[in-house]
């Protein structure tokens, strides 16, 4: 099975040089306590911008816990450019990324 970085990475690749964007739906998610985990999702930041994607969009604009575990995964991982949101769901999401980026 191919981790969710290499399926994202593959995605990615038919997109070439346009703007991409990836909407995330961790409201199933448990919170994420281990080191190992958390350094994962902060490598995903780094991998998903150096792919292209300029903005990630979180389905889970209810949850507080998650946007802040979310944010310090962006902070750890330097990506300066990439653009993080929470919102509620696919139809905001979708309207945000058209709105702001044209996707």
């Amino acid at each position: 099975m191919k981790s969710l970085e290499t399926q994202l990475l593959d995605l990615a690749k038919a997109f070439g040089s346009q703007q991409w964007a990836y909407i995330a739906d961790p409201t199933r998610m448990d919170p994420i306590f281990s080191k190992e985990t958390s350094d994962a999702f902060t490598a995903l930041h780094k991998t998903l911008e150096d792919a292209g994607c300029v903005a990630i969009a979180f389905l889970d604009g209810k949850t507080a816990a998650m946007k802040l575990q979310s944010q310090k995964h962006q902070d750890r991982s330097g990506t300066q450019k990439l653009v993080v949101t929470h919102i509620k769901d696919d139809a905001e999401a979708l309207a945000w990324l058209e709105q702001e980026f044209g996707i």
